[in-house]
């Protein structure tokens, strides 16, 4: 009997302030799926886990004027712009909360003295992981401020809508990823059941812990496999199906859909394989090159279809409100009102041509 997988963590340690490492055992997992579900735990842990950064910031000297590039010099700070603007960048802070709104910060000091993480105010709740990170050394007896904007990302995209084309705004572009580094490998067991388990190494900044981010991992993955449905009628109707119908042709249906005439042209090209349609009815419309639901609706004759799989389509199609497929010719009006021009190869036309004459093209 296979064993359920587990997750263990065999080793972690506190390299600095700024850099939690962990090692995690994942197994034991059937042979052939270590490199499946290791890989899948990487790529969502580099992408889906979000932190709060310094997104902008405005540097302004004691004569009151705004830092206009990267490259303008800084009286009286050892650092140039682009330096400070790094050294910014490289500050990693934490909240407790979810604030959708940008968060502003400012710091202002006057010199000579070291200006460092701790010195920044902001305007909520927001701890830094280094308070001593160091940020700049102001020489001489001037005036520094920096006025900050920050707020949380993932995967180096911000969630917040700023209008960075201001003069004096500097963008720091932030990476939003407090993974540093994740690495996996996949070892075969000697057991009789040829187990495989997966050894994880993962490297933080300090705002998260390796095993919290290791959860949010497994539950992104979770949600996002557990969203998967199959339902083609939820492009055209955005209708989602009720998975605890038993009828397969009820699945596909649902409750309360307004087939509309748009949509049921819309219809016309959609292909057989997504009704749900039992396996010898599928079979038996594929034998006769039936392969769209227009190709059902327009179809000349059904004699050479089997009885269940006519009950079948005449039931399917009856619910959409398109035709009776009992019937084995649609007449020559129907046909003519409602043909989709998507399925021209259906059209047996005849081109009758005379001089003097335009051509007329009949059914």
């Amino acid at each position: 009997m296979a064993q359920t997988p587990f997750i263990v963590c065999v080793d972690s340690k506190i390299e600095s302030p700024t850099s939690f490492y962990a090692r995690f055992q994942i197994g034991p997992i059937p042979e052939g799926h270590g490199l499946t579900v290791g890989n899948a735990l990487r790529r969502i842990l580099l992408s889906e886990i979000k932190t709060f950064s310094i997104v902008a910031a405005k540097i302004q000297l004691g004569n009151g004027v705004f830092v206009p590039h990267e490259y303008s010099s800084l009286s009286g700070i050892r650092e140039s712009t682009l330096d400070l603007l790094l050294n910014l960048k490289q500050i990693i802070l934490t909240s407790n909360q979810d604030y959708e709104e940008p968060i502003l910060g400012f710091l202002n000091l006057t010199g000579p003295t070291v200006v460092k993480a701790k010195d920044i105010q902001f305007s909520k709740e927001i701890k830094f992981i280094d308070p001593d990170q160091y940020i700049a050394t102001i020489n001489e007896e001037c005036n520094l401020s920096i006025h900050l904007i920050a707020g949380f990302g993932k995967n180096g995209k911000s969630f917040l809508d700023l209008n960075l084309d201001q003069p004096g705004l500097f963008h720091l572009q932030p990476i939003f990823n407090p993974i540093h580094q994740i690495n996996y490998k996949v070892e075969s067991s000697l057991s009789p059941e040829t187990d495989e388990k997966i050894l994880l190494e993962m490297k933080t900044d300090g705002s998260i812990h390796p095993s919290d981010a290791l959860k949010i991992g497994l539950s992104h993955l979770q949600e996002l496999f557990n969203s998967l449905i199959f339902n083609p009628l939820r492009s055209f109707s955005g209708r989602i199906e009720d998975p605890t119908t038993k009828n397969r042709s009820e699945k596909f249906l649902g409750n309360g859909v307004n087939f509309t005439a748009s949509l049921k042209k819309r219809l016309c090209s959609l292909d057989i394989a997504n009704l749900n349609l039992e396996y010898s009815t599928y079979v038996d419309l594929k034998k006769n090159n039936l392969n769209t639901v227009g190709d059902l609706v327009f179809v000349k004759s059904n004699e050479n279809l089997q009885k269940e799989s006519i009950k079948e389509v005449t039931y399917l199609l009856a619910k959409l409100g398109l035709t009776d497929f009992e019937k084995k010719k649609l007449n020559k009006k129907n046909r003519e009102k409602n043909y989709d021009k998507n399925h021209s190869r259906h059209r047996k036309a005849k081109i009758c041509r005379s001089p003097g004459k335009v051509v007329d093209w009949r059914w």
